[in-house]
């Protein structure tokens, strides 16, 4: 009998994950931080993994706002990323580091399905990451990341876009 993945996601409850994540950062305890990291890792279940531990700022690597509109459903996060307000984080993203650095997300970003940003690169505010881009490079602010390898689309002033190589209009 197959899964059927409309009710895991209609079961996910983000306010409720992000609860359990910032109580396990607030507590002293280590029962209770052993309760939190208990439930938190039952929400995610077997199809996701977001990094949890404690850390000196004893910060959780989300910012106070996250979505992931389709629930945790393949996503896999390193748990020394950092990721700013206002992400949305579609489905079967990865975000993983390579050599021991993490990727430095920042706030108001979106990224698609199946995107993958690997390494210690930063991302900066108000960026596109397409669906199924791999992006292995910093990403400048305002752009639209597309394609693998990744191609950067940046908006000018009146709302043309260029791409970096050419700077062909589309």
């Amino acid at each position: 009998m197959g899964v059927n993945l409309s009710n895991m996601v209609r079961g996910f409850n983000l306010r409720k994950y992000i609860h359990y994540r910032k109580m396990y950062y607030k507590c002293n305890s280590r029962i209770m931080k052993m309760y939190y990291k208990y439930r938190v890792i039952r929400i995610e279940g077997k199809t996701s993994y977001i990094g949890l531990f404690d850390n000196k700022e004893n910060k959780d690597i989300f910012g106070d706002r996250i979505n992931f509109p389709h629930g945790l459903i393949g996503i896999v996060i390193s748990a020394d990323a950092k990721i700013g307000e206002d992400v949305t984080i579609m489905q079967n993203v990865t975000i993983g580091k390579s050599m021991g650095k993490a990727p430095v997300i920042g706030d108001n970003v979106f990224i698609g399905a199946n995107a993958c940003i690997i390494g210690g690169i930063k991302i900066g505010n108000n960026v596109r990451i397409g669906a199924g881009a791999v992006v292995v490079k910093d990403v400048p602010d305002n752009t639209t990341v597309v394609g693998q390898p990744c191609r950067y689309i940046e908006k000018n002033e009146n709302y043309n876009y260029f791409t970096n190589d050419e700077k062909t209009r589309f």
